[in-house]
């Protein structure tokens, strides 16, 4: 018909595939999270980390999180769709018993709906972001929409870490606009969400601000909320065991650093040190200078700490940035197969009835068909060749590393070689 919109066979199979992993993945640690925070909706606003570690169990994030996902939920409870005491019981309960469905799946696709504004919003500044790049000439964000690894982690796995990636990128696009109150403000929620976003605001800040009192003003800004939660609820015993815990488990593993954890903070200080000396920079200088200073950031936390498969998200739009300074589009896209190939054989080994057909179990309208009597660690048993000798896994590991590390290996190639 004449005026009619046509879209194409790919546009509508990443239709498809969107709106099948909305409506039937979700894995049960974004589950956990999410009936934690209806500690606030039941009243339990004083002593939230207490009640939630009693009822549930590990309460390991600030209330930030908690308080967006329960302000997020409210309506559902307003108009008594949602009985959050219910979910509290149920998940406390183990095994856990069998779930009222006609709450559980309003409960995850609400939940997921947040999920996917966050997703779109931060698509909408990526895509801002991406015309302060000179002669760029092709879509990062569109890049970062289409990526597996974004798809896995915000409507697969369901993970809420993309709220905080959209914090960072709108603070990231302020930065650019020389507004380092937004840019800060910013920062300091995302940064309240999780540390991750820490790590690349210092050298971000490094390189726009020269002033020492300056630099102390905007960190003091950015660490905010974190300061006035830890003034609410430090002297709460529970939370100072459940945050620091977690953070002690992530980055220390319970381990003396090593020399090679030691070489990474070098690194890092480094980073942050070149940042502080880069004077009078143009604006595309300035603008490359920074996407590599974030992207090399999050690689040394990537090579640092032990992450989960979801948290690849934090990196994705920055690496999805620098491929406006790749010349060869093609090669990326073959790390990128490569990779996720590797991160999905890899991830469902290790993480047996956990980050697998179970995610399938616990999504919405998945929850109906149940669980499965079969594993897909068993179609695809990576260890099945070691006794041949053939070490899979290792080669798995080294090729999402590669992946990760692939816009340098390919900028620097490029650079040598292609000038």
């Amino acid at each position: 018909m004449i005026g009619q919109k046509k879209y194409s066979l790919q546009t509508k199979i990443y239709g498809l595939t969107l709106v099948i992993s909305l409506l039937f993945f979700s894995h049960s640690d974004s589950i956990y999270t999410l009936i934690q925070s209806f500690g606030f909706l039941n009243g339990h606003v004083f002593d939230f980390y207490d009640f939630n570690s009693n009822q549930i169990g590990l309460t390991p994030y600030f209330p930030s999180i908690y308080a967006i996902l329960a302000i997020w939920m409210l309506p559902l409870k307003l108009i008594n769709i949602l009985d959050t005491n219910y979910f509290v019981t149920w998940i406390s309960i183990t095994p856990v018993k069998e779930v009222n469905l006609a709450e559980y799946i309003p409960m995850i696709l609400w939940y997921k709906t947040l999920l996917l504004f966050a997703f779109f919003a931060t698509i909408y500044y990526l895509k801002k972001i991406s015309r302060n790049i000179t002669g760029n000439n092709i879509e990062n964000h569109i890049l970062f929409a289409t990526s597996p690894f974004a798809i896995f982690s915000v409507l697969i796995f369901s993970g809420f870490d993309i709220i905080g990636v959209l914090f960072c990128i709108i603070g990231f696009y302020f930065f650019l606009k020389k507004n380092l109150l937004l840019f800060a403000i910013s920062f300091s929620i995302a940064i309240s969400f999780k540390f991750f976003a820490l790590i690349i605001f210092l050298p971000l800040l490094l390189i726009r601000e020269k002033k020492l009192k300056n630099i102390i003003k905007y960190s003091l800004i950015a660490a905010s909320i974190c300061l006035i939660s830890l003034l609410a609820v430090i002297s709460n015993k529970t939370f100072v065991e459940n945050v620091f815990f977690m953070v002690q488990n992530k980055v220390f593993h319970g381990q003396p650093i090593s020399l090679y954890k030691l070489s990474l903070l070098v690194t890092y200080i480094a980073l942050c040190i070149n940042c502080f000396f880069q004077k009078n920079l143009n604006k595309d200088m300035l603008v490359k200078s920074s996407i590599f200073a974030c992207y090399m950031s999050y690689l040394v936390l990537f090579f640092y700490v032990k992450w989960h498969s979801q948290w690849i998200i934090i990196i994705l739009p920055f690496m999805c940035l620098i491929n406006s300074y790749l010349k060869n589009k093609k090669i990326c896209l073959l790390y990128e197969i490569a990779g996720f190939i590797s991160f999905f054989v890899l991830t469902v080994n290790t993480w047996k009835d956990n980050v697998d057909q179970k995610m399938l179990s616990d999504g919405a309208l998945g929850k109906i068909l149940g669980e499965y009597q079969y594993r897909i660690a068993d179609l695809i048993d990576i260890h099945y060749f070691d006794q041949y000798g053939i070490n899979l896994k290792t080669l798995f590991t080294l090729t999402i590393y590669l992946y990760l590390l692939h816009p340098i290996i390919i900028y620097t190639y490029e650079k040598k070689y292609k000038k």
